[in-house]
């Protein structure tokens, strides 16, 4: 808003207001006016603080509440002017209105909390502010952002509090899921009587059972079989006494009860039974033990696993005898595909092992290579225009697409920045986009691109500039030094969905970098209550 003076605005205000005053005392109305003047001029003065930090945040602040509190005198002592009952009915006059200068007081305030929070991160304040956030919500969805509070308080050791939290949600289910995700938080941290007394409340099954796994895994992990299986049977949920049974299975494994193990697994069906199988197949491989975990893994069922297997053992050994099993084992499968990628590799090792003859055979013959693994090796190699020409024998255009963006990308990564830039004009638009934030991301270049992208709002179109770039340079930002240059494009991206969701991400960022201050501040970008508490947990979870 462009400032204006005193004079003008008393003179504004008067105008605006003098055809309403005629059947209100002199004083009533004179009283209400110079309090609106006063509360318009204490608006300009809040737009005019500029600065970012806590202190300016205080400022505003305080000035808001001074002229909500002239808005207040205004209704409470001048009730009789045309003036209060415009603003008790909602209405906007001049720049102000009570609904809106509640709105603003109240983001002020949240403002603050987040500010001195950024000063001194801790998961405590964090949580606090996302509480204040919440309190303001209504509706169904509400429950859940408590939910993930009550859950957030937990994984900062803050038991009671977060117990209270749960108990607070009026909804049972989502109540209940919460207090069951508690459990799990304190017997992952070894708290398992406390975990045990919270599960055994659960009325709701899937809870419960989620509960209860969590439970029983902890105390497999502890080695403590007797109590995992007296528990076992209280786990309801068909998936969640499958995963523990699995794991049960695993542990059994890695003890050398083998027999006991594979026992538990022809419970459950081949698809899971074939990924346990895997894992102990991993095991054995650690341990050295390849006569053991050839077994398991020949007799995988489902190919992929048993391929992914067999993959391993390849890389894990240099015999010719276990080679030749693997080639053996490779022709027996079903699954074209995987029997392919199991045929690269055994080519792969065997040029490593000099078995070339025979494996390398197999694999032209056999196996054959599809177009994607033949642009990867080329890349491996350095053959980038050779990968370029590979990728352009695509017949689907997203395929040819995508994979030209990866060679693009290499390309880039590998200095070769002229010819990874040729290569955008043939991309299709989401991997145009990929690109050109790789690039950004390597050389530096943080600017706005000219290009414009249109997205589709039912049945009207909008223009926006560079969105996918800009959040694909996001994305692709790897220096967290350079996060700050990242901020500064977001802050362009028009859409405030658009907008906040690449905030919360760079957000995201710094917390993972361990840079809690950095991650807070940034959030003082987000407006939408739902996308900055999600984002404040985001943080307090990285600082757990």
């Amino acid at each position: 808003m462009k400032s204006i003076t005193r004079s003008v605005l008393r003179a504004s205000i008067f105008a605006l207001l003098f055809s309403a005053g005629g059947g209100v005392s002199a004083d009533t109305a004179a009283g209400a006016n110079s309090l609106f003047v006063r509360a318009v001029e204490g608006w300009q003065s809040v737009e005019q603080i500029a600065g970012n930090d806590t202190a300016s945040a205080r400022r505003k602040l305080e000035r808001l509440k001074e002229v909500s509190a002239a808005i207040d005198s205004i209704i409470a002592d001048h009730s009789g002017s045309e003036l209060a009952v415009k603003l008790i009915i909602g209405e906007t006059v001049g720049p102000l209105s009570v609904p809106m200068l509640k709105e603003t007081v109240r983001e002020a305030e949240l403002k603050l909390q987040l500010s001195e929070c950024a000063d001194e991160p801790t998961s405590s304040c964090i949580i606090d502010l996302a509480v204040s956030i919440v309190r303001d919500m209504s509706g169904d969805s509400s429950f859940y952002y408590i939910k993930d509070i009550a859950i957030s308080q937990a994984q900062a050791g803050l038991y009671n509090e977060s117990l209270k939290t749960a108990r607070s949600i009026p909804d049972r289910k989502v109540q209940e899921n919460a207090l069951s995700q508690i459990s799990i938080k304190m017997a992952e941290t070894g708290d398992l009587d406390q975990a045990l007394n919270l599960a055994s409340g659960l009325s709701i099954g899937s809870a419960a059972s989620q509960a209860y796994s969590a439970i029983v895994s902890s105390k497999i992990e502890l080695g403590k079989f007797g109590d995992a299986e007296r528990l076992f049977e209280k786990i309801e949920d068909n998936q969640a006494r499958r995963d523990v049974l699995i794991e049960y299975a695993k542990a059994l494994a890695s003890k050398g009860q083998m027999e006991t193990s594979m026992d538990l697994l022809t419970r459950i069906d081949d698809v899971y039974r074939s990924a346990a199988m895997k894992d102990i197949f991993e095991i054995q491989v650690s341990e050295g033990d390849y006569e053991s975990a050839w077994e398991t893994a020949d007799n995988i069922p489902d190919d992929s696993y048993r391929c992914q297997a067999v993959v391993r053992f390849g890389i894990a050994t240099d015999d010719r005898e276990i080679i030749d099993r693997i080639i053996e084992s490779t022709l027996n499968m079903e699954d074209g595909f995987h029997k392919e990628i199991c045929f690269r590799t055994i080519g792969i090792q065997a040029n490593r092992s000099s078995f070339l003859g025979e494996a390398r055979r197999l694999v032209a013959e056999r196996g054959g290579l599809s177009i994607w693994h033949a642009v990867k090796d080329e890349l491996e190699a350095g053959l980038f225009e050779d990968a370029y020409r590979t990728a352009l024998t695509y017949t689907s255009d997203s395929s040819r697409s995508n994979s030209l963006a990866m060679v693009a990308k290499e390309a880039a990564s590998a200095g070769h920045m002229d010819f990874a830039e040729r290569i955008l004009a043939e991309l299709q638009p989401e991997d145009e986009a990929s690109v050109r934030g790789k690039l950004w991301s390597i050389d530096g270049r943080a600017e706005h691109v000219s290009r414009l992208w249109k997205i589709a709002n039912d049945s009207t179109a909008e223009w926006l500039p560079g969105e996918p770039e800009v959040r694909s340079f996001i994305s692709s930002v790897d220096n967290i030094e350079r996060m700050a240059e990242a901020t500064e494009i977001a802050r362009k991206i028009p859409s405030q969905a658009l907008r906040e969701g690449a905030i919360s991400s760079i957000s995201a960022e710094y917390a993972k970098a361990g840079k809690f201050s950095e991650a807070l501040s940034s959030l003082k970008l987000i407006r939408e209550p739902y996308k900055l508490t999600e984002s404040l947990l985001d943080v307090a979870a990285e600082m757990n």
